[in-house]
């Protein structure tokens, strides 16, 4: 199958799966509810693990940040919840093509799926601890890329001397994008 049919396809279901429009809703009731995302990627609501997946993902339809701050919003209502680093986590990928014509897509464990392109940019960043991946996902919100989709991602990594004056720098390619993963602003 070429890395084309596999791009429409992926376009199909992204296009199919509509998100509500929490960014036009402007509920004047604001509370807060006991759910947190933590670390992993897991919702929790008080104190105990969402199991059903379903769920995790009518609420992950919802979610909203603001600043710092993330809230569930409905039409009637704004409910702030706690993350521990960022609300979504990348559980799989797939490459198509090679060099600069590789296609590379993420999904998260919510259903997203995004391809690594200008609008859902990877990038490393120090949330402490340590240097990690993230990938911009809608409207701001980022996911962590989980250890193992970070390491076929490293897989894939390259050399690329984005100018003359630059040193290589070590990244990927997709979309027609190089994502430098140095976190080196000047390479």
């Amino acid at each position: 199958m070429s890395s084309e049919t596999v791009l429409a396809s992926l376009s199909d279901y992204v296009n199919t799966r509509t998100l509500p429009p929490v960014e036009k809703w402007h509920p004047e009731n604001e509370s807060s509810i006991d759910i947190r995302i933590d670390k992993s990627g897991n919702w929790i609501h008080e104190g105990g693990l969402i199991t059903r997946p379903a769920m995790v993902r009518v609420f992950s339809s919802v979610l909203r940040q603001e600043e710092q701050n993330y809230y569930l919003v409905t039409p009637e209502v704004k409910l702030k919840i706690q993350v521990e680093d960022v609300p979504f986590l990348v559980t799989n990928m797939e490459s198509f093509g090679k060099g600069r014509k590789q296609i590379i897509a993420f999904v998260t464990g919510t259903g997203d799926y995004v391809t690594l392109d200008s609008d859902h940019i990877l990038v490393i960043e120090d949330h402490g601890p340590g240097l990690k991946p993230y990938l911009m996902i809608r409207q701001g919100m980022q996911a962590l890329l989980s250890r193992p989709v970070y390491y076929q991602l490293a897989e894939l990594c390259t050399t690329h001397k984005p100018s003359p004056q630059s040193d290589s720098c070590l990244g990927v390619w997709s979309s027609g994008l190089f994502c430098n993963l140095t976190n080196d602003p000047n390479t």
